[in-house]
């Protein structure tokens, strides 16, 4: 120990900066890019506990959903009725009643659905880092040797955040638009079977971009991580030795390090953003595009009189419906890949061998 209480360097050993660039590194190139779903099945005895709030958010999810294709069918039989000759302002009262109690309906359930499954989410959550922690503390000595602690508390809060946004809301949002694309598909049958056939074209098209370039925007992201890591592991080695950087004038040429390394996490960025706003503008302009070609078709058939004009309008709804369920269900797949790499390294940390007790102190 030297005079000042700084412990000096060890020659031939790494300072905490380097080593902190070193670790950035490494977590770099082994960052989980795992497709496998298979290890948010962990959670499941975290849900059961919970089994009245599970319930209720599936309940309240169901009818929020089943709300929403509701407004179809009532905005149909509203344009029914309003085309034919007994349309009065008495007599449609009657139907926007309906519309507003479905309404009513939709935003009751929504409430309800947000609440039980983001209250799921935090408690399972919280189970989760309780039970990871207690775990923590009953492994032996020897695993803490080959296992940094600063990557074990990375599963403690890093991880299990990531786990926590999902429960709380890409799992609700993912679930929600899978029933409503479920529901619409079957009503669309119904309505018109001729036209769903043409929806169905369509979604192969807009899935197309979500593939294409969702690869490339989540390849950019990890990039854009793996960039910022290395800027901050080069100022973590600058400031682990800020006295022999400032003893040998070396303040510039270590801020240009650190800022060059910030720009070429901005410019990788720049590439993802750009990525990204093509992915949408592709979607958004198939989807429109395509809803826009059949509602086209639509139209003539309503005039040929082959459909109501009140189904006209049910059809178009609940193709909205439907081709907006599928982009989102497109964006919430990332979500879930990256949880369950997540859910992998939390359970690789719940799988360690728990250690031996240490032995009793003789009195």
């Amino acid at each position: 120990m030297s005079d000042l209480g700084v412990e000096p360097q060890v020659e031939g050993r790494p300072s905490a900066g380097a080593t902190l660039a070193q670790d950035l590194s490494e977590a770099a190139q082994r960052r989980d890019r795992s497709r496998n779903v298979r290890a948010l099945g962990r959670l499941a005895p975290f849900v059961a506990a919970h089994k009245s709030d599970a319930l209720f958010a599936t309940v309240f999810l169901l009818t929020s959903t089943a709300s929403t294709l509701g407004l179809s069918g009532a905005v149909r039989q509203l344009v029914d009725h309003l085309t034919t000759a007994k349309a009065t302002g008495a007599s449609i009262d009657g139907w926007f009643y309906l519309l507003g109690g479905v309404a009513l309906a939709l935003a009751a359930s929504s409430a309800l659905r947000y609440f039980f499954v983001t209250k799921l989410g935090e408690r399972v959550v919280a189970d989760l880092r309780k039970a990871t922690y207690a775990h923590i503390l009953t492994l032996d000595p020897a695993f803490f040797l080959s296992t940094r602690t600063g990557e074990v508390l990375s599963r403690l809060t890093t991880d299990i955040q990531i786990v926590e946004n999902l429960l709380s809301t890409s799992v609700s949002v993912a679930l929600r638009n899978l029933l409503t694309l479920i529901g619409a598909m079957i009503m669309l049958l119904i309505v018109s079977p001729h036209l769903t056939g043409l929806v169905l074209l369509i979604f192969p098209v807009v899935l197309a971009p979500l593939f294409l370039f969702g690869r490339r925007v989540r390849k950019l992201t990890a990039s854009t991580q793996d960039e910022f890591a290395r800027a901050v592991g080069y100022a973590g080695e600058a400031l682990d030795a800020l006295e022999i950087v400032q003893a040998f004038g070396r303040e510039e040429t270590s801020a240009g390090r650190f800022g060059q390394a910030v720009e070429s996490s901005f410019q990788t960025s720049l590439r993802r953003m750009s990525a990204r706003a093509i992915m949408t503008a592709a979607v958004i302009g198939l989807v429109f595009g395509g809803v826009v070609a059949i509602f086209w078709l639509g139209v003539h058939a309503g005039l040929r009189g082959d459909m109501t004009w009140g189904a006209l309008f049910q059809f178009a709804l609940l193709s909205v419906l439907a081709a907006g369920s599928v982009g989102a269900l497109g964006e919430t797949w990332g979500d879930v890949q990256k949880a369950a790499g997540a859910m992998e390294r939390i359970a690789d940390l719940m799988d360690a061998r728990p250690g031996i007790a240490a032995p009793a102190v003789p009195k």
